[in-house]
């Protein structure tokens, strides 16, 4: 599981990456980035985004995290979002993309241990309900419920969809 995390403040960025690391300490598999509004940009427009968690502070300057979740959710639906920001002004705003919870940076130590344990329920959920395949090293997640079938032709297997 790979988890995201973005703030454009250096400081709490690190702090995020440490409390984030700090709950799954001897977690084998959970890989932890942590990442500068501008990496998770150019990630974003190169149409990417590898990770099953983001964490995003929404105001960063020239930055939004809410913008990159619309995009986020555009480009990996199955990506789980969580926001973090110092206005409770954002709370409202946070509603227009999918996300499962925001926390304010002053809660943090308080409630973002529950919003990961949400996130992980939620992944849990999802990863049961895809087929994962690896193509020329890019893993694809496709959801179950959009596949018709499957037809295999010679060594290839052609996955249809809805």
């Amino acid at each position: 599981m790979k988890i995201g995390i973005c703030d454009d403040n250096i400081l709490y960025l690190k702090f995020l990456d440490e409390t984030v690391n700090k709950l799954f300490l001897n977690t084998k598999g959970i890989f932890v980035d942590a990442l500068n509004p501008s990496e998770l940009s150019l990630q974003i427009k190169n149409s990417s985004c590898p990770y099953d968690i983001i964490i995003t502070d929404i105001d960063m300057g020239t930055y939004n995290g809410i913008n990159f979740a619309k995009e986020i959710n555009l480009i990996n639906s199955s990506c789980i979002i969580i926001f973090v920001s110092n206005f409770i002004n954002f709370a409202t705003e946070v509603y227009d993309v999918q996300h499962i919870y925001f926390v304010l940076k002053s809660e943090a130590e308080l409630r973002l241990p529950k919003a990961l344990e949400k996130a992980f329920l939620v992944y849990d959920e999802r990863i049961s309900n895809f087929l994962t395949i690896r193509y020329q090293n890019v893993e694809f997640r496709i959801s179950l419920m959009d596949i018709t079938h499957i037809e295999a032709l010679g060594r290839y297997l052609y996955i249809h969809d809805i």
